[in-house]
């Protein structure tokens, strides 16, 4: 024998009943805003005429880094851009160049020249900014977490 039919189901008419009256909270939290003395002094000059770009030690800039002996491993190039060879190089016969970098190398493996420290032909120095900025290195690692690193980079070019 089937189970009895469920009660009818009665819809009453809500269209007359009062709504309730909703409010919203508009509690307004003061806000100070503050400003910091960050006390940093630049040397006067003309700064668009320096070519050593080791802006870091000028202004005392912290690049909150870490240092190559505390790494996991040593970063390694992933991808290493053609350096154009300049003809005033070649009119002298010099078909190796080398350059020490002092470059830093981001969490995601972009490098940044910070200066040229040492170059055996300056007509490539020029060239030195873009060629870093084409590099890209494994990101650098600190107990396995992506960080910053700052280090001498010996690169030898041969044409």
């Amino acid at each position: 024998q089937p189970p009895p039919p469920p009660p009818p189901v009665s819809r009453r008419d809500t269209t007359m009943e009062p709504t309730p009256n909703l409010q919203t909270a508009t509690e307004q939290n003061q806000i100070e805003l503050t400003s910091m003395d960050l006390n940093i002094s630049l040397q006067t000059g003309d700064f668009g005429q320096d070519t050593s770009n080791n802006w870091s030690e000028e202004i005392g800039i912290d690049w909150g880094t870490v240092s190559l002996s505390e790494l996991d491993a040593f970063p390694t190039v992933i991808r290493n851009p053609t350096l154009e060879y300049p003809r005033e190089l070649s009119s002298r016969g010099i078909r190796k160049v080398e350059v020490k970098l002092h470059i830093l190398v981001d969490e995601q493996g972009k490098a940044y020249l910070l200066n040229i420290i040492e170059s055996s032909a300056p007509e490539v120095n020029n060239q030195m900014d873009d060629y870093v900025s084409d590099v890209r290195f494994t990101p650098p690692t600190l107990q396995g977490v992506p960080v910053k690193s700052e280090y001498l980079w010996p690169v030898v070019f041969q044409f």
